[in-house]
């Protein structure tokens, strides 16, 4: 395989991210930063030419809720993505040009380049409004001593999106609902699916009137 094969397929992924309004970035398989976008510069000062071919552990030097440092050179996404595993949306505090501290939600997306089957990982960033950034707590809701352990195990916020759900909301009207964006509200809703172990709306509103919770 030619470098300029690769590079063409490089080239071809890039172009598709450049057209997201989102704050997005990508790095590849050695964890270094190949795109970043206009929006990734609003949010966090960084330019394209200050952040490229650099490590994304050392751009972002991102906490975790509890303020554990969780980019680093050993970041495990791209092992769990090299496995072939879903990488679920987290959050992180990353640190912006001007040492603020800058809470946001990260949705990763994986493609393989077809002729080297060299990875990317494209990193959406979502802008957290809560302040500071805090794990979920852990209290459940009236549903606390439901029969049903998924019914059990739901948070304030997913028993929530499950009403919203059944009463046939779709993910924009969840997202201005809770005052976040639609792809996050996308994110919440197919962790919410994982949870009740559905696949669709449908399932999950039959679920809700199922066991009574809507």
């Amino acid at each position: 395989m030619s470098l300029l094969n690769e590079e063409e397929d490089l080239l071809r992924v890039l172009e598709a991210f450049a057209l997201c309004t989102e704050p997005v970035f990508a790095i590849n398989d050695r964890r270094r930063i190949v795109f970043w976008n206009k929006a990734m510069e609003r949010l966090l000062g960084y330019t394209y030419d200050d952040v490229v071919g650099r490590s994304c552990g050392e751009v972002l030097a991102g906490d975790d809720a509890f303020g554990n440092r969780y980019c680093t050179d050993g970041c495990p996404i791209v092992p769990i993505a090299q496995r072939g595993d879903c990488v679920r949306h987290f959050n992180l505090a990353a640190r912006a040009k001007d040492a603020r501290s800058v809470p946001m939600e990260i949705s990763i997306l994986k493609f393989v380049l077809p002729h080297s089957r060299r990875m990317i990982l494209a990193h959406i960033a979502q802008p957290r409004r809560e302040a500071p950034l805090t794990a979920e707590p852990p209290a459940r809701t009236a549903h606390a001593n439901h029969a049903d352990a998924r019914v059990r195990s739901l948070t304030t916020r997913e028993n929530e999106i499950l009403g919203l759900i059944a009463a046939g909301s779709n993910a924009s009207v969840i997202g201005q609902h809770l005052g976040i964006s639609p792809l996050t509200a996308r994110n919440h809703i197919q962790h919410l699916f994982e949870k009740l172990e559905v696949h669709s709306k449908a399932e999950a509103a039959a679920f809700a009137y199922r066991m009574g919770i809507a």
